[in-house]
């Protein structure tokens, strides 16, 4: 508990109680914010808070565009946020934290000082990751979407109401969209030969492909545009299969758009563990012709078609936020390093090889 001495004289009585009961407040709100965050996507808990601000190093590549300083910490609202944000090269060997990325071109040419965090950002697939084996007792600790990392960040989290909203309930999420299935996607060949997929699929339905695999590109904004007032379905395909791989292709393209992910790249147990109830169509349950006849039912009954959506008056989609959780966890971790940090990844987000269509 924190502590604060008040004088004995009356004259000072007030300012001490009010003083205390802020203590009090910031305390409990710090508890609160710990609270939020030992979850499944986040076990890893900072018990206490740290008295100074804790500077985290970024070199310049790691997020184009990351403002310094405290900025991202009070916009987001975060409960803790003694953090400070800097890629100034001065910062190097005498920040807190280092982060890196898992495909950074910075090699820092020195050697973890006593007491330095160094952590390792995972946004891609371990197929799409490059050898982490330079990195083999270095790291502290791994940030990553999948659930085994120090610091789970997925891309996106289901956050249920504490009521259910009646009113979502008597909306037609079919109403005003007349096509069917659309794809943004920018590689065209991926080990889960997902274009074919798309390409079969497309014989049979309506399938409009845009990227640089299609009809021609398309910003986030706009196709998010386009796909919320146009299209019933979405194609969230990863560019690999591999387990809780499940990017913004799931929760920011389809879910946050209010049409219905056809999804490729985790199990289908992932998806259901972390997933609104009922909400996707997995193409592991389906081959491309009959997935067609399916889709054209869902086209032609609405009520079967909104049955997707009823999740929508349980909970809503949100983001997990890793700069809010990244300065928690890094007030006072525990002591760790990863001998292995290659092989650690590579087993613990297996990827599926010589995947058939």
């Amino acid at each position: 508990m924190y502590r604060y001495s008040c004088g004995p004289k009356s004259l000072f009585l007030f300012g001490c109680v009010s003083t205390t009961i802020l203590l009090l407040l910031y305390y409990y709100s710090t508890l609160y914010h710990m609270k939020l965050t030992h979850n499944a996507n986040s076990r890893v808990v900072s018990p206490t808070v740290r008295d100074r601000p804790v500077v985290i190093y970024y070199p310049p590549d790691f997020s184009p565009g990351l403002p310094t300083g405290f900025a991202i910490f009070h916009k987001h609202g975060c409960l803790v946020r003694n953090c400070i944000l800097t890629k100034a090269d001065s910062h190097k060997r005498t920040a807190d934290v280092i982060l890196f990325g898992e495909n950074t071109a910075w090699d820092p040419q020195f050697p973890r000082k006593r007491n330095q965090i160094w952590i390792i950002r995972l946004l891609e697939s371990p197929e799409n990751t490059q050898s982490l084996k330079y990195y083999d007792g270095k790291i502290n600790f791994t940030a990553s979407y999948h659930n085994e990392s120090d610091l789970p960040v997925p891309y996106g989290v289901f956050e249920r109401f504490p009521v259910v909203k009646t009113s979502n309930a008597v909306k037609n999420y079919a109403k005003g969209k007349r096509k069917m299935v659309f794809w943004l996607v920018s590689h065209c060949l991926t080990n889960n030969r997902r274009m074919l997929y798309a390409q079969r699929l497309s014989k049979f339905v309506e399938v409009d492909i845009y990227g640089s695999c299609g009809k021609g590109s398309l910003t986030k904004e706009a196709a998010q545009r386009v796909i919320r007032n146009n299209y019933k379905f979405y194609l969230a395909f990863e560019n690999s299969n591999c387990l809780q791989y499940i990017t913004e292709k799931f929760w920011i393209n389809a879910l946050s758009t209010n049409v219905v992910p056809i999804v490729m790249g985790a199990p289908k147990e992932d998806y259901m563990r972390v997933a609104p109830p009922h909400s996707f169509i997995h193409v592991d349950d389906y081959e491309p012709q009959e997935l067609a006849k399916y889709l054209t039912y869902l086209n032609n009954n609405d009520t079967a078609y909104n049955e997707y959506f009823r999740w929508t008056s349980y909970g809503r989609i949100v983001g997990s936020n890793f700069y809010c959780r990244l300065c928690s966890f890094v007030q006072s971790p525990p002591t760790k390093s990863y001998d292995s940090l290659d092989t650690w990844w590579r087993n613990t987000g297996e990827c599926q090889k010589n995947i058939a269509i």
